[in-house]
């Protein structure tokens, strides 16, 4: 894919107002933050499990990444909350090729539904853990066995059985007629409503400086930079992964610097 390296002079930035520039950078920061964890949520179910133990992993994986996008989203919106009744920015949402204000709509309605699963999520695992809450599935525990799953390799063992207390409270958040794996798709479809929100957000918001600040109302790209795009089918993102070769001097795996389970 093409990419074009756009040029910001120092001066452009000296010309904002700070709250404008705040805007401008912050709103860059937060996309660029959920657009990553997005990838790695969606590239963390793309390695096939092989295994019952693998598929475990890959939950949990998955879920610790959710759980990153929930604290991230929700102190994004936040912060553009906080920012959205601006004077400046009431002027950017009159742009009709910024369309701001039904981002701002989109994510509004969005964080104010108090059935929104990433909101939940942030307040009960995410930015702090809620005794209660935890405390509610402890109560109640399943009668069946559990298991920690021990590895050789530190980094690699995986202590399932506490994850599941998570797996247990998103229960509790179902609607009519919805399983676990239905919960889970929801907030995977949530993960891609929030993040496309607050990305489009932020190009609306580099459209309006555009046209504010860059001479002829748009920024002069460099050279076209051509990178190789890798089709996402072929990017595995694993729980299970072999650091000694990357760890051990030299360029041979040895064995395991401990020797004895993590």
């Amino acid at each position: 894919m093409n990419v074009y390296p756009i040029e910001v002079q120092r001066a452009i930035l000296e010309a904002m107002p700070i709250a404008e520039r705040r805007l401008f950078l912050t709103a860059g920061h937060i996309a660029n933050e959920l657009v990553i964890l997005r990838k790695l949520i969606l590239l963390s179910n793309n390695t096939p499990a092989e295994s019952e133990i693998e598929y475990h992993a890959q939950a949990c994986q998955s879920l610790t990444l959710v759980k990153l996008f929930a604290l991230k989203a929700c102190a994004g919106w936040e912060f553009l909350q906080g920012m959205r009744y601006q004077p400046f920015v009431q002027d950017y949402q009159t742009d009709a090729d910024a369309n701001l204000a039904p981002c701002l709509s989109r994510l509004g309605a969005y964080f104010s539904n108090n059935r929104n699963l990433l909101t939940y999520i942030r307040n009960k695992f995410a930015g702090h853990y809620d005794h209660e809450e935890i405390n509610r599935v402890l109560n109640e525990i399943p009668d069946r066995t559990f298991h920690f799953y021990i590895t050789e390799q530190s980094g690699n063992s995986l202590y399932y059985a506490s994850e599941e207390i998570l797996f247990n409270v998103l229960a509790t958040q179902a609607q009519p007629n919805e399983d676990l794996r239905a919960i889970f798709n929801r907030l995977i479809d949530e993960v891609d409503e929030v993040a496309a929100a607050i990305t489009d957000f932020a190009q609306g918001v580099m459209i309006v400086v555009a046209k504010k600040y860059f001479p002829d109302g748009r920024p002069s790209a460099a050279h076209v930079h051509d990178v190789t795009a890798i089709p996402s089918r072929n990017v595995p993102l694993p729980f299970f992964v072999d650091f000694r070769d990357a760890l051990d001097e030299g360029d041979t795996p040895t064995a395991d610097r401990s020797g004895t389970p993590a």
